[in-house]
């Protein structure tokens, strides 16, 4: 039974116990006496259930609302801490979110994956770099979180 529904019963009830008042006083018969107050104390334990429902209601309510600003507060946060990166492709086509005031140089700074940033996951990149005598360098970045691994020649300044 929804709240609505238990006010509107509520209210039901305490009119008919109103007029279940009216009609024992103006009676004179002890038999409609008896089933007047046997009516009313059946309306009687209806409106104190009306009551009670009404209250678990508001307590479900209260519950409900305090989950919700609990996962509000969560997002929040979550919100507020990814406006604290940026992605930047770091190498030739391969993009990874750094923090907003970066360590410089580039390649000093904590990278985080993308694909893991992007659904909430901080994963740090890994990154080797290989050098083969006179060749340019080739560095590998590795995730840990989704196991992407990527191989570039060169990283951007």
């Amino acid at each position: 039974m929804d709240l609505i529904t238990s006010v509107a019963t509520l209210t039901t009830a305490t009119k008919n116990i109103v007029d279940l008042g009216k009609a024992l006083n103006a009676s004179s018969k002890s038999s409609e006496i008896k089933a007047l107050e046997n009516k009313f104390l059946s309306m009687q334990g209806e409106t104190l259930d009306s009551i009670l429902n009404a209250k678990l209601l508001i307590h479900q309510l209260h519950d409900e609302n305090r989950k919700l600003k609990k996962e509000l507060m969560k997002v929040k946060a979550q919100i507020e801490e990814k406006q604290k990166y940026t992605r930047l492709e770091i190498a030739s086509g391969f993009f990874a979110y750094v923090q907003d005031e970066p360590v410089k140089p580039l390649q000093d700074a904590h990278k985080f994956c993308s694909n893991c940033y992007d659904k909430g996951i901080k994963s740090t990149l890994e990154t080797d770099k290989i050098s083969v005598f006179d060749e340019s360098p080739t560095y590998i970045f590795n995730c840990n979180g989704c196991g992407n691994t990527t191989k570039r020649s060169e990283l951007k300044p």
